[in-house]
């Protein structure tokens, strides 16, 4: 009974000791637990401030970029117009001249 006890007496040692132990840690995994509760919910409050400040630059950057696609357009349609006008310009002119010359050799 003797060996009993010690054993007894041993075990109720070592659970006792033990079991502070596992207290000291279950109180540091609850302040841990609360440090990442606060944690996520800074990283909800950025992951919102983020998407707010894109929106804010996006939004100007794909209007700005399709106004730029607008002036390319009219850009190209200007550069049309300007060589068709041209081009009647010349043929205007080349028909004067026809003109000049058909009435110059009937003139002969």
């Amino acid at each position: 009974t003797v060996i009993i006890q010690n054993i007894s007496c041993k075990i109720h040692s070592h659970v006792g000791s033990q079991h502070s132990q596992i207290l000291s840690q279950a109180e540091r995994i609850r302040d841990i637990d609360k440090h990442l509760e606060n944690v996520k919910r800074r990283v909800v409050d950025l992951s919102h401030i983020f998407k707010v400040s894109k929106q804010r630059v996006i939004k100007p950057y794909k209007e700005l970029k399709h106004k730029v696609a607008q002036l390319e357009f009219l850009q190209i349609a200007n550069r049309l117009s300007v060589q068709t006008l041209r081009v009647v310009t010349k043929s205007h002119k080349l028909r004067s001249q026809l003109r000049v010359m058909e009435e110059a050799s009937r003139a002969k």
